[in-house]
């Protein structure tokens, strides 16, 4: 095993100046008298030899150079890499120079050259301890201590690094670099791609040391973006990040277009970016940057633009939002109006911050660009927004600009009305107004169970409006909802609907007359509203009737709303004391209830 005597920088015993080297006659770097000579590669500036030096061993004594081979598992090449003598690289460099890996024998080193720290003695005692967490713990510490040893100081963890990643891993220059790749494209590509023992990739490690340069030609040669590092953590788990992803998070600005230019090459359609899947995860990149970079990037790149813009940058917002908030028009693409993350998507954006005009225009521009079947969807929740935010002299302009959403604005007002707040009686009765004549049965439902977060003066437009006839189902309906939005006024309507009700009940069936009574004396009940619990007791034609039908619901219900006259208001209402034992009291939700409650069961009990 035999170097050259070529270096200016080094003088070998002369028995190696006749040592014959057989692979340097298939190297790329070799010369030929017939060829011009090249200026020799860029030096670096520590002396040959210095890494041989730190480990106690003479460079220019044969015996000693060829320990040191030997001892640190490196091939020649791999040492000329290490020692920064790339003049003697290059001679050596040959085809099967690529597939060779650094792996130093440290567990075969003599005692002597062992340069351990201070930690060798912990973990020696540790693997004889009985414990087998302290044994485990001590094995990584032994392999920490054995690899740290071997490797030379400062270069990183260069413990199975194959002549590729080595050279990138001590910066070797651009001319070598590229004879490398080279060859590894042609005799070894799969070295391209191939993790070190620390787990790295030759592309991650070029974009660790922010070498663009090195970026360039590997990607040149056919590296692979995607492929994973595959680290080993202390605790034995291996974990992985894609090189896209590194130089997502750590790469330059420069080295970052170089793989999104690949990345890029790698989508079904490149110039259709699709914004909501977001495949090459800029929304993470942006999110990182400044409005100046985000530019940057999308004067590089403009089938990428409508992407870009619709994200967050650094400062939170978009740029699409900023230029809709500062009247600014936009260019999009349908993909920008149809993402389904609403801060994204420019036509929500508008719908709450852009002029009326503008959101008109986006709207318009999705009916005849996209062709998908969700277009009214979309658009509807679009116009949901729109209103909410509106005034309503652009509420009336809607219709007159958009005339093509007829019907996502009629849905959009009704979904307003069934499950929106609407605070201002203006707006309700503007949007009221113009869908009272398409609402079924069903939609008036629907509305009419919304009203009770609103006062009475809401509840009486839309009955009004609508033709509404309250019922005997209706009139349960207005009892519940006024007892769900616990709103007060509504518990008046409903005392004020009570005397309506009853005379059309007295017509109905006697098992929906009460039926609907007790119903709505529970609901009354559970308002704590006197006014309307008066009323339906004093009209209900048979309360021992409704007793009968809804005693264990009512009794609990009543304890609560009245527990110091329970007992007087049941005096002449009979039920059954065991029934009301065992059924009644998960039901009641204070204390003087359940007591009342109590008093009147066992009294009932004396007196049967």
């Amino acid at each position: 095993m035999s170097v050259p005597a070529n270096s200016p920088q080094a003088t070998y015993p002369a028995t190696t100046t006749t040592t014959t080297n057989t692979r340097a006659t298939t190297a790329t770097t070799a010369v030929t008298s017939s060829q011009k000579p090249t200026p020799p590669p860029r030096m670096s500036s520590k002396p040959v030899g210095w890494h041989a030096k730190n480990l106690g061993y003479d460079w220019h004594k044969r015996a000693d150079h060829h320990k040191y081979l030997v001892e640190t598992g490196l091939p020649p090449v791999h040492a000329a890499v290490i020692n920064h003598d790339w003049e003697t690289a290059a001679e050596l460099l040959s085809p099967a120079d690529i597939g060779l890996i650094w792996t130093p024998p440290v567990s075969h080193r003599p005692p002597m050259l062992n340069k351990g720290h201070s930690g060798s003695s912990g973990w020696s005692t540790k693997l004889l301890s009985k414990n087998e967490e302290q044994r485990n713990a001590a094995i990584i510490e032994m392999s920490a201590d054995l690899v740290e040893r071997t490797n030379p100081m400062g270069t990183g963890s260069m413990y199975g690094a194959n002549l590729l990643t080595l050279c990138l891993e001590k910066g070797a220059p651009s001319e070598f670099l590229q004879k490398v790749i080279t060859l590894s494209q042609k005799h070894a590509p799969q070295c391209l791609n191939n993790p070190d023992a620390s787990g790295k990739t030759p592309l991650y490690v070029a974009i660790e040391r922010g070498d663009k340069a090195a970026v360039a030609m590997l990607l040149d040669a056919g590296a692979d973006w995607r492929v994973r590092t595959n680290s080993i953590w202390n605790d034995g788990t291996r974990a992985g990040i894609s090189t896209y992803s590194f130089a997502m998070k750590a790469g330059s600005n420069k080295i970052f277009e170089l793989i999104l230019s690949k990345a890029i090459q790698q989508l079904p359609t490149p110039d259709n970016y699709p914004i909501a899947n977001d495949p090459l995860r800029l929304f993470f990149w942006v999110a990182n940057h400044a409005e100046e970079d985000v530019l940057r990037l999308a004067e590089k790149f403009p089938h990428l633009r409508f992407a870009l813009f619709s994200f967050p940058d650094k400062s939170g917002y978009s740029l699409y939002r900023r230029r809709i908030e500062n009247n600014v028009p936009v260019e999009v693409n349908t993909h920008a109006l149809i993402n389904p993350i609403k801060e994204n998507n420019v036509l929500h954006l508008s719908s709450i911050f852009g002029p009326p005009e503008q959101f008109f225009n986006l709207l318009n521009f999705l009916r005849s660009e996209y062709k998908g079947e969700d277009v009214d969807s979309i658009a509807t929740d679009a116009i949901i927004i729109f209103i909410k935010n509106k005034s309503e002299e652009s509420i009336k302009l809607l219709s007159e600009q958009c005339d093509s959403f007829d019907t996502c604005i009629i849905n959009a007002k009704k979904t307003l009305l069934e499950k929106e707040s609407i605070h201002s009686l203006g707006k309700f009765k503007l949007i009221l107004e113009n869908v009272c004549k398409t609402l079924n049965e069903s939609e008036k439902i629907k509305i009419f169970n919304n009203l009770g977060q609103y006062d009475s003066t809401y509840v009486d437009l839309f009955i009004k409006s609508t033709e509404f006839e309250v019922n005997e189902t209706l009139f349960t309906q207005l009892c519940k909802t006024a007892t769900n939005w616990q709103n007060t006024e509504l518990f008046d309507f409903a005392a004020e609907q009570s005397s309506m009700m009853f005379a059309a009940l007295n017509n109905s069936s006697r098992s929906v007359a009460d039926g609907v009574f007790a119903d709505a004396l529970f609901y009354s009940l559970r308002a704590r509203s006197i006014q309307w619990t008066e009323k339906l007791l004093q009209a209900c034609p048979d309360l021992q009737r409704v007793f009968n039908m809804s005693s264990q619901f009512l009794l609990p219900a009543l304890a609560d709303f009245d527990p110091s006259g329970l007992s007087a208001r049941l005096k002449d209402i009979e039920f059954d004391p065991e029934m009301a034992d065992r059924e009644s009291f998960e039901l009641i939700q204070t204390d003087e209830g359940r007591q009342a409650l109590t008093d009147l069961i066992s009294a009932r009990r004396k007196t049967h």
